[in-house]
């Protein structure tokens, strides 16, 4: 006869219970980034990503960064209108997308990026290419990392976002 003490207990259901969290913060994340996320047959989720800037939705300019902020080769993370975007520069060109790697909700922005224009997650090394946001590890799968367009105004880095994406907010990292 096996005797299971209350610490084994304890951490069997604060296992289950820190995996029930995980699963629901992903999904309000990915809720919250616009994305719709079923549940097929149990993990993982299938994941369609919603409309991007360039597919006829109206969007408007948000300024975001100055030049020169965000370092070369390296990401940095803003809050846009109540949305985490990623700023890139690479090759003297910035490039946007939502700070959440589709996978798992970690922060890109925290990722490197390579010399092939990819950005690879921080948490599971799942890579993106940053133009598109196509996941190159399977670039025939519907798993894409949200782009937005970015424009340079003056020496102000701006990010188009949807209309319905509420006031826009300060430069401030």
């Amino acid at each position: 006869m096996r005797f299971v003490s209350l610490q084994d207990t304890l951490t069997t259901g604060m296992i289950k219970a820190a995996r029930r969290a995980i699963i629901e913060k992903r999904h309000a994340i990915l809720q919250h980034d616009g994305w719709e996320m079923t549940e097929a047959s149990g993990l993982p989720f299938e994941e369609t990503p919603p409309p991007s800037a360039d597919s006829g939705v109206a969007s408007r300019f948000v300024a975001v960064a100055k030049v020169g902020t965000i370092p070369e080769g390296q990401g940095c993370s803003f809050v846009v209108s109540g949305r985490q975007i990623a700023i890139f520069c690479r090759g003297g060109e910035y490039f946007a997308t939502s700070d959440f790697c589709p996978h798992m909700g970690a922060p890109i922005a925290d990722g490197y990026v390579d010399v092939d224009g990819g950005v690879v997650c921080p948490w599971h090394a799942w890579k993106f290419r940053l133009s598109d946001g196509c996941w190159l590890d399977n670039p025939k799968s519907k798993t894409r990392l949200e782009c937005f367009a970015v424009r340079i105004n003056g020496e102000t880095i701006e990010v188009a976002l949807p209309e319905n994406q509420g006031a826009a907010t300060s430069v401030d990292q």
